[in-house]
């Protein structure tokens, strides 16, 4: 059945703060979230924004609990429930992105222990099956990049798919041959292991630690020129916090093709100290930016996918959040969390834009976010993402005690 859009309107977010235009863009109706901050929400056309409509926000999700995926009209300001998954955190959602036009929006579903993910068709409102989850998809739609989703909440909780108890979900050891990075073929339907852990483990010149390891692919990114992958590794050791999966686990970059030939370690374990996060590819693909802890500092670097080249990107800046570069390499942007050191007197958190030429550092809005004493697993993390021109940014907001989702028109700042 074609979806069945219904009206509302979408509010302004005044503060007196913002340096540029914001609106609130889903219904007061309940708690949205889009995906992550390296997913672009808005449809190939500029026409849809995807999201999520989330059941609850106190708890962590069980098996069978639903979440309703969204479909919002930007010019007409409608909203269509198009889908009730299963295969969704409290994070990233179920994954949800466009894939070659606003006629293939992709995401992830369970049903008992089966993972899989579905392509909806937005003219027609029908879904088809694919046998195979994802954790990002291919401008083109052609193919979707990813760890078995149901192993992800035994790093960290809100990434992956909760199943039942009665399922095995142990993650197996670095050895293993038979689990990994897959890639699914959306056309024809078909997916293939295309870089184990056994692979990973010999890459490593130190292989040591990670022998009595549990080893688990986390995030999956794919380059912008479409031609290579980023997959971090997260290792459980007998010293690892299992509550937030903030601490005593062994991380690492590694890239490859998207057949998972020609393998390099981007980023070893012993350059991820403690609280570094959020690597994101660089427009050029063949950079890799995030945050990295020196000398007890956290700063922004930047190093190239074959791990070379390591860098610190503004020397006199902090770094934060979940940075990453406009197309045209002129603008650096983040957020921060309510726990790093950018909080204004109420508490809020504003999202960072830098000039990547002369460092200026300027916060363009703050925003609500939760306080640093909400429960790790609960937090409202902002995610902000440039749209396909960078003149705005999509990001994640708590308004009125509801989750929501906003847009920033920056076109006047980044002029």
């Amino acid at each position: 059945m074609k979806p069945i859009f219904r009206k509302f309107s979408f509010r302004e977010y005044q503060h007196d703060s913002n340096m540029c235009p914001v609106m609130i863009v889903t219904p007061d109706d309940g708690n949205y979230m889009h995906t992550f901050f390296d997913v672009d929400p808005i449809s190939p056309s500029g026409t849809y924004l995807a999201c999520i409509k989330l059941p609850f926000v106190d708890r962590l999700p069980k098996s069978e609990d639903a979440a309703t995926v969204c479909i919002i009209n930007l010019k007409t300001q409608e909203i269509a429930d198009v889908y009730q998954t299963k295969g969704w955190g409290l994070c990233v959602g179920a994954h949800v992105c466009w894939g070659k036009s606003d006629n293939q929006l992709l995401f992830n579903d369970k049903e008992d222990g089966s993972v899989f993910s579905i392509e909806y068709h937005l003219e027609s409102g029908t879904t088809r099956k694919l046998c195979h989850e994802f954790y990002q998809v291919t401008r083109d739609g052609r193919w979707g990049f990813g760890p078995s989703l149901a192993l992800l909440n035994n790093v960290q909780k809100g990434y992956g798919v909760t199943l039942d108890d009665k399922f095995d979900i142990t993650p197996t050891s670095s050895l293993a041959d038979d689990e990994g990075l897959w890639r699914l073929d959306i056309e024809n339907n078909s997916a293939h292991l295309i870089l184990t852990k056994k692979d990973v483990f010999n890459l490593l010149p130190d292989k040591k630690p990670f022998e009595n390891c549990e080893m688990v692919f986390f995030h999956t990114k794919i380059s912008p020129n479409q031609k290579r992958l980023m997959q971090m590794i997260r290792c459980k050791t007998p010293e690892s916090n299992d509550a937030t999966g903030r601490t005593g686990q062994l991380r690492f970059i590694v890239t490859c093709d998207l057949d998972g030939g020609n393998a390099k370690i981007a980023l070893p374990f012993e350059l991820w100290g403690p609280d570094s996060h959020h690597p994101d590819w660089y427009p050029d693909s063949e950079w890799i930016t995030m945050n990295l802890r020196f000398n007890g500092y956290l700063r922004f670097v930047k190093f190239k996918q074959d791990g070379s080249s390591l860098q610190i990107m503004y020397p006199h800046l902090p770094g934060s959040g979940h940075p990453s570069t406009s197309k045209n390499l002129r603008w650096f942007m983040t957020d921060t969390y309510p726990y790093e050191n950018f909080a204004n007197h109420d508490k809020e958190i504003p999202i960072r834009l830098i000039n990547s030429q002369t460092g200026e550092d300027r916060n363009i809005l703050y925003i609500w976010s939760l306080s640093a004493e909400v429960p790790f697993d609960f937090r409202n993390d902002l995610h902000p993402v440039w749209n396909q021109d960078d003149t705005k940014i999509v990001f994640n907001g708590v308004v009125n005690d509801k989750r929501q989702v906003l847009i920033a028109d920056v076109k006047d700042l980044v002029k």
